[in-house]
């Protein structure tokens, strides 16, 4: 996938600091956001209470 494609609208420096990019179908990058915010909380992602 090319950069433009890949890189979501956002600064860049969070896209170097998060690890941020998009990818081709929803829910990757679903399953990505969800497995990156676990790993910055340091929780598992079933171990949601809501």
């Amino acid at each position: 996938m090319p950069a433009a494609a890949r890189e979501p609208a956002v600064p860049a420096t969070w896209r170097e600091e998060y690890g941020m990019r998009r990818y081709g179908f929803h829910g990757l990058s679903c399953a990505w956001a969800l497995g990156r915010t676990a790993e910055l909380l340091g929780q598992h992602p079933q171990s949601s209470t809501w």
